[in-house]
């Protein structure tokens, strides 16, 4: 994460260098990123990114976890679009994450370039969004899943179904409508118990 010096920089200044960095991860791994680009972007010597970060994948990652809080606010907001429905709140949330990528290149580019740091990272933006969640279909769906651990595993679950499917849709070039189908019947396998038959 990034040192006290980047979060003590002039707000323009701050900006400058998170615009460098959204673009870099935007178009590159984090294996095929460059601290030069970077720096030529915002304007400053490389002398000062060490300042702000102990190294390319520092940035990377802070970077990647601003992307993750859109998506998890994305995600949340669904759900209490579709009063607290998971399965239908899920579907559309994968939907958009297929259609609007290019919204979300970072996330995306780190789902296709998964490593372990990247999966802890994921899992844990999910899992602190899950008490949230917990709480929106608990007070909005009308039968809502009351064992909290229950549905803190669904969600696990669920999200590494989705993940799976992401990958797989864009290495093999599978057409939206058929991701989606796709997506909607592992669900179905997931809702074949009958404590979520009806979520």
């Amino acid at each position: 994460m990034p040192k006290n010096t980047f979060y003590n920089l002039p707000g323009k200044k701050r900006w400058k260098l998170d615009q460098a960095l959204y673009k870099e991860f935007s178009f590159y791994s984090l294996n095929d990123s460059s601290i030069a680009r970077i720096i030529a972007d915002a304007e400053i010597p490389r002398g000062s990114f060490y300042q702000y970060f102990s190294d390319l994948e520092d940035a990377y990652y802070y970077t990647l976890e601003q992307q993750m809080r859109e998506v998890a606010n994305l995600f949340t907001g669904l759900l209490e679009k579709h009063d607290g429905v998971i399965y239908s709140a899920t579907t559309e949330f994968y939907a958009i994450l297929l259609k609007e990528s290019k919204h979300f290149p970072i996330f995306t580019h780190a789902l296709l370039n998964m490593n372990g740091k990247i999966h802890q990272l994921i899992s844990h933006f999910f899992t602190i969004d899950n008490e949230k969640a917990y709480q929106q279909q608990l007070e909005l769906a009308v039968n809502p899943i009351e064992n909290k651990d229950y549905f803190f595993h669904l969600l696990r679950v669920i999200s590494s179904v989705m993940v799976h499917n992401f990958i797989e849709t864009h290495s093999q070039m599978i057409p939206l409508k058929a991701a989606i189908y796709n997506y909607e019947q592992d669900l179905k396998l997931i809702k074949t118990d009958q404590h979520i038959a009806t979520f």
